[in-house]
């Protein structure tokens, strides 16, 4: 339905296939004054501007001017088609192209035009300034619109082929400026955009298979438009479409999303979205959301938005983007999805840096992520059954976060005043979930790494430095192996600090191996005294079936506490080859409650002369080193001691002291007995016994105090050891004889004998 004037043509004016135009004066190009239709092939450029000469006939889908053929050209050489005249009629168009003799067929490509360009047009005041429909092979460049009234102000619906470039958008625009619906291969480039309202999307692309979106700025930082219910300000939106690509565009203060990949029923897979710069959006910057598969979002740069979302779609790759905010929700945000792969991402953010939510991905690697809390947040949904992920060589500031997730493996972790928690969340039970190859600093709160109420653990080869809390809490846990822990530098300053290193509680199942807790002073008001300043290393508690194996725990401060405490009902506990030194007032405590609870090689007092390594079976005991024990005059020492106190009535102590073969020279190895130093004199355990081949002595302890390993001195010492090779004891052999008696070598008489034969000075033997 067209102007009366254009529709109602002379003949002449019919053969030429053209209404409102003067023949071209070069032979090339034919120039139009006013509205018309163009029927046949060739090239036409405006020669002024135009507008509808009778505006009041006009009526609905009315245009300006129509291309109605193939292999046409219009150029406006810069000149306004102004629909100003005609802005209160509904749906005007500036310039059609459409088969106008198979208006009910555009969709079918036998009925398609081809080959028709529109350039160098400004236009005015329409709500469609370019529409095409059912075309191939066309080029759409340098549009200017201004004062736009609605609609799509570029649109392409049905056709292939086609480029629609260099449209600027600036004066006034408002809603969709560029649609392309059902076009394959299109390339929208270079549009410019600057709208004024809008609550929809700026670039509108759906079933056009190929498209290439690029070099596009969408700015929407002066539309006075904002989200709403059912309507929302957008930048870019292509949905239904397989293989688009969407890179090197800028968007600006959108209200909603700054670029999304949606579906409708087809969804929008093997996309590209690359290259893009995303600033101060309402809401995500880029999201790819029901069955993106195989699509990649790589090198975008999102300031201020609320990041990547990728949403129930398969192997997504999200790849070496920067995003920057300063919202709780800046985040690279994985839901219900399989396969994604999220590498080499730089996020800022002030809360959820990383989530996977209900999702299967391939992997997190390579990513740095400066953050508070929650700074990456693994969460699983209860009933749900996951493959898992690796999450590797990641550098972290914040929290990393593991609720209800199973199969899931995080190593070469850098974690930076944060901590990893694994945790059940309102849903299932955590499960095989593995920590390895983690560096943990500088955390100022919670346990450096903890997991509750979870199965089948495996925390290996982390190293925790600088903290002010513990380093590793396990908390109703089964099948747990630790391994490979090392902590040092922790502290607290706060008042009446106290830190438990590694604890278990109703923990079961576990296997604790290679620990290494060194160098943790506390601060405190106090630290030397028994109320601040107090370090656990090892706390068991309702643990059982539990091994600790190959710990060394050295210059803590431990205050009032046991470097290593079992307690409540914990059993089947066993801890083998632990080293303990700088302990206050226990190297372990295994409280009365207990059951079971056996030491192999346990070393109190180590890398101290009188160090004492002891296999034992305790309850209600507290045993500690003896740096300074008293002298034993009425037996030879190896130089073994260790101390031992009740904390219950009925306490025992079942115990072998092991010693070395170098202990026993000088004394007579056969008479080893355990001694009991009780306040003022040395006493021998009348049921204490040697075993020579395994170099142990036994006893069973009941009443507590100073115990010591002591024998009779042996038969081979004699006068004559310390004297020199003229048989005199000088000055130095008496010094020998004195340090051995300190040490318990040799007995009282032998001393007083090489103290006489020093005085006389004559030979001896």
């Amino acid at each position: 339905m067209l102007l009366a004037a254009v529709t109602v043509a002379v003949a002449a004016a019919l053969l030429l296939g053209v209404g409102g135009t003067a023949a071209a004066a070069d032979g090339d190009s034919t120039e139009i004054t006013s509205c018309t239709q163009l029927n046949v092939s060739g090239s036409y450029h405006l020669g002024g501007d135009i507008e509808p000469e009778e505006p009041g006939e006009w009526e609905i889908f009315d245009a300006c001017i129509v291309i109605n053929a193939s292999s046409v050209t219009l150029d406006g050489m810069g000149h306004t088609i102004d629909g100003t005249s005609v802005s209160g009629v509904a749906n005007t168009r500036g310039v059609l192209v459409r088969n106008e003799t198979q208006v009910t067929a555009t969709d079918d490509p036998d009925n398609w035009l081809d080959n028709v360009t529109v350039r160098n047009v400004d236009t005015r005041g329409w709500s469609n300034a370019v529409s095409l429909r059912g075309a191939e092979d066309v080029v759409v460049r340098d549009i200017d619109l201004q004062n736009t009234t609605g609609g799509a102000d570029v649109s392409y619906e049905s056709g292939a082929n086609a480029r629609v470039t260099g449209v600027t958008a600036t004066d006034e625009a408002s809603d969709v400026v560029v649609s392309v619906r059902e076009v394959e291969a299109a390339v929208v480039a270079d549009i410019d955009i600057e709208r004024s309202d809008g609550t929809r999307q700026a670039i509108s692309v759906r079933d056009a298979p190929g498209v290439e979106i690029t070099n596009n700025t969408v700015d929407d930082r002066n539309n006075t438009e904002e989200a709403g219910e059912f309507d929302t300000p957008m930048g870019i939106l292509v949905r239904n479409t397989t293989g688009a690509v969407v890179t090197n565009n800028t968007v600006l203060g959108v209200d909603g999303e700054g670029i999304r990949l949606s579906r409708t029923d087809l969804g929008t897979p093997n996309a590209l979205v690359a290259d893009n710069e995303i600033r101060k959006t309402g809401d995500a910057g880029v999201v790819l959301r029901g069955d993106a598969d195989g699509s990649t979002v790589r090198d975008n740069h999102l300031d201020r938005t609320d990041g990547i979302r990728v949403v129930d779609s398969a192997a997504v790759a999200v790849r070496n983007n920067r995003l920057f905010t300063e919202s709780n929700d800046g985040k690279i945000h994985i839901e219900g999805a399989t396969g994604t792969a999220v590498v080499g991402n730089e996020i800022d953010a002030s809360f959820r840096a990383i989530e996977i939510v209900d999702a299967d991905p391939e992997r997190l690697a390579d990513n740095t992520v400066r953050a508070g809390a929650r700074a990456v947040e693994i969460q699983g949904e209860s009933g749900e059954t996951y493959d898992g992920f690796s999450m590797t060589n990641n550098t972290v500031a914040g929290d990393v976060l593991v609720r209800s997730y199973q199969n899931l493996s995080i190593s070469a972790l850098t974690l930076e005043n944060g901590t990893v928690r694994i945790e059940r969340g309102f849903d299932d039970r955590p499960r095989n979930v593995t920590v390895s190859d983690a560096e943990i600093t500088d955390n100022d709160a919670a346990a450096s790494v903890s997991a509750a109420e979870s199965d089948d653990v495996t925390i290996d080869n982390v190293t925790a430095v600088g903290g002010q809390d513990g380093a590793l809490v396990l908390d109703d846990v089964s099948e747990a192996t630790v391994r490979g822990v090392t902590v040092t530098g922790h502290d607290d300053s706060d008042e009446e600090s106290s830190i438990r290193v590694i604890r278990l509680t109703g923990v079961d199942n576990a296997s604790v191996s290679e620990l290494e807790i060194v160098d943790n002073p506390m601060d405190g008001d106090d630290a030397s005294s028994f109320i601040d300043g107090r370090v656990v290393a090892v706390d068991l508690r309702n643990t059982r079936d539990t091994t600790v194996d190959n710990v060394t725990i050295l210059n803590n401060t431990h205050g009032a506490d046991s470097a290593v405490t079992v307690r409540g009902d914990s059993a089947n506990v066993s801890l083998e080859s632990v080293r303990v030194s700088g302990t206050e007032t226990g190297a372990i405590e295994v409280e009365a409650s207990t059951t079971n609870v056996t030491a192999s090689a346990f070393t109190v007092g180590a890398g101290t002369s009188t160090n004492a390594t002891l296999s034992f079976e305790a309850s209600g005991v507290v045993v500690d080193e003896m740096s300074a024990p008293p002298n034993n005059p009425d037996a030879a020492s190896i130089g073994r001691y260790f101390d031992a106190r009740n904390t219950s009535t009925g306490a025992f102590l079942d115990v072998d002291l092991h010693y070395e073969g170098a202990d026993a020279t000088g004394v007579d190895e056969e008479t080893l007995t355990l001694w009991r130093y009780d306040g003022g004199a040395w006493s021998e355990l009348s049921a204490s016994s040697v075993d020579t081949t395994d170099r142990s002595i036994s006893a069973n302890i009941t009443t507590f105090s100073t115990f010591g390993a002591f024998a009779e001195g042996s038969a081979d010492a004699s006068i004559e050891d310390y004297a020199d090779n003229e048989n005199i004891v000088r000055t130095e052999g008496l010094r020998d004889a004195i340090d051995d008696w300190r040490a318990g070598d040799i007995d009282t008489g032998l001393l007083r004998d090489v103290i006489d034969a020093w005085r006389v000075g004559d030979p001896v033997g």
